[in-house]
């Protein structure tokens, strides 16, 4: 889904936030999983999905780099990860959802998602 909140009109982002508000949902985001120990889904977007991770093939070989020496430490298995121009994706198990996001950089928004073993 693309992100639409730019493109609404000022009624739409009213209705849009009342129905998020009348859900207990986060205002501008969608609902996140703070749970303890599990496999999780976190994700994050540059701003305004500009390409500034990987504006250059040196900033993207930094990030990853970065992302990975703060993921590492608070995982206990890194399932998956992408790192792409705008946006990049994570699938590990973590210990504790709260503390991992806390040890990623407070410049880095993350969404997450909780995912059900099967």
């Amino acid at each position: 889904m693309a992100y639409l909140w730019r493109k609404l009109t000022p009624e739409q982002r009213v209705r849009l936030l009342t129905w998020r508000k009348q859900c207990s949902f986060p205002w501008h985001s969608p609902p996140h999983a703070l749970g303890g120990a599990g496999r999780y889904h976190l994700t994050a977007a540059c701003l305004n999905h500009e390409p500034h991770i990987g504006f250059s093939p040196q900033r993207m070989g930094e990030f990853c780099r970065a992302f990975l020496d703060a993921v590492f430490p608070v995982a206990t298995g890194v399932h998956a990860w992408c790192v792409l121009p705008n946006h990049y994706h994570l699938l590990a198990s973590l210990p504790d959802l709260r503390q991992a996001t806390r040890a990623l950089p407070s410049d880095w928004p993350v969404r997450t998602s909780s995912v059900q073993n099967s």
